[in-house]
């Protein structure tokens, strides 16, 4: 008789609360949305180690010149610069190039860039010569890219006595 009973009855159709659903996707995409304005990454090449540092100042977006392998990229333009160690100059000829066609091209500046000079991102290998990095900041310098910031690694402070 109970079998008789539950099948005269008509299946329970289960109805799903799609509101609910919204509501949980709606938070995820603020809290990935917040959690996420606060961290700047620069694009790193594989073959690039960067040093480590401690200093909390995140760098702007700026021309990147990338040092990786022997080779020199100016904003993916690549750079020739020959043997350092036999170059008697205190500059890189190659690089000063580019880098003053680019300070030509940019039509105004802003009273930051008249006062500090353009900006530029150095993104170079831990292992890279500090005779190449030398030259390379000397030619930023005289190509009125002064305003110079050296990519790192960022790690948190070691706080022991």
């Amino acid at each position: 008789m109970r079998k008789g009973k539950r099948s005269r009855q008509p299946p329970k159709v289960v109805k799903l609360n799609l509101v609910s659903i919204i509501d949980i996707f709606t938070i995820l995409v603020f809290f990935l949305m917040v959690s996420s304005s606060g961290v700047e990454v620069l694009e790193n090449s594989h073959n690039v180690k960067l040093p480590d540092s401690l200093s909390e100042n995140l760098p702007q977006i700026n021309l990147k010149i990338l040092i990786t392998g022997g080779q020199l990229l100016v904003n993916e333009e690549r750079i020739a610069i020959g043997d350092v160690a036999e170059n008697t100059q205190a500059t890189l000829p190659g690089l000063q190039a580019v880098l003053q066609r680019l300070a030509a091209a940019k039509a105004t500046r802003t009273d930051v860039e008249r006062e500090k000079g353009l900006a530029v991102t150095v993104m170079g290998d831990a292992n890279v010569p500090y005779q190449l990095l030398k030259k390379i900041l000397a030619t930023c310098a005289q190509s009125d890219y002064r305003n110079v910031s050296l990519a790192v690694n960022y790690q948190a402070a070691i706080t022991g006595h």
